[in-house]
């Protein structure tokens, strides 16, 4: 039973994992690559600007709970994009890497990344998270910030789902006499998702938020129940969109084993669950 569970964790999370040993950088699916520091940068542009369309604006969005750090030769990246507006967006961050001393650093010539949080229709209020990963060896330093300047593009008012509360349950297993390992392997997670206005939320998403005992973001996904791949780790009492106005109780399964070593040492303090509807592209 305990190598069953080892290795869901690894098919699950390895693949968004710091850790991975692969050539291939780790990144959200619309992330361009990193590329640069303006000082040094052959193109003072962020790659991936292409993506960002004509119509979006700069905002002064809140951009929180920012944490960088190393991770088997990754640089890895996660933080939180708060909507301070009265209008629903869809973000866009360009991100700039600085030094210990915030001196821009070099990355292939450009001057920072573009990086897409994961909802793609932020209601007022609301957050979305964001997380990304790039070799270390491609900078021309060290990476220990990115400043950021937010791009928004304005999103019809659509469902506001909600996780008004969860309950957690640490799975673990005996640590073997005479190994240093930690016994914590996964989180199993219960609650109700819940869609309160008269509007069907045909494609629910859910972001998965975990945080440390050091209070710091460590991992930052998005969980698609309508992936028939997660029924291993996920279940809930009825398939299909949420209808207006509808409760549906869910069970959710997350594993540490694929994430990164210091978050291991360290422990997990809580895991913030935020649900969203998605906009598939038509």
């Amino acid at each position: 039973m305990l190598f069953r569970l080892l290795c869901l964790a690894i098919v699950i999370l390895g693949f968004n994992s710091c850790q991975s040993d692969k050539k291939t950088p780790v990144s959200p699916t619309a992330a361009a690559p990193v590329n640069a520091s303006p000082t040094v940068a052959a193109n003072p542009l962020s790659a991936g600007m292409e993506q960002i369309p004509p119509s979006a604006k700069i905002v002064n969005a809140n951009v929180n709970s920012v944490h960088v750090w190393i991770d088997k030769g990754n640089v890895c990246l996660a933080g939180i994009v708060s909507n301070m507006s009265a209008e629903w967006h869809k973000y866009w961050l360009e991100a700039s890497p600085a030094d210990q001393s915030g001196r821009p650093i070099a990355f292939n010539g450009h001057s920072g990344v573009v990086v897409s949080p994961h909802c793609d229709a932020v209601p007022p209020s609301s957050r979305t998270s964001f997380f990304a990963s790039w070799p270390l060896n491609s900078f021309s330093g060290t990476p220990h910030n990115f400043n950021f300047k937010a791009w928004a593009e304005v999103q019809k008012p659509g469902p506001v789902l909600s996780i008004p509360a969860t309950s957690a349950i640490q799975m673990s297993v005996p640590q073997p006499t005479g190994q240093n390992l930690k016994p914590e392997v996964a989180w199993q997670m219960t609650g109700a998702l819940m869609n309160p206005l008269n509007m069907v939320a045909a494609h629910p998403r859910i972001e998965v938020l975990v945080f440390g005992n050091d209070q710091k973001l460590w991992f930052a996904t998005v969980f698609n129940p309508e992936d028939q791949a997660m029924r291993k780790i996920f279940s809930w009492d009825r398939e299909g969109p949420l209808k207006p106005k509808e409760e549906r109780q869910f069970n959710l399964q997350v594993y540490t084993l694929g994430m990164a070593d210091s978050l291991k040492d360290l422990g997990i303090k809580k895991i913030d669950l935020i649900p969203f509807n998605a906009r598939l592209a038509k």
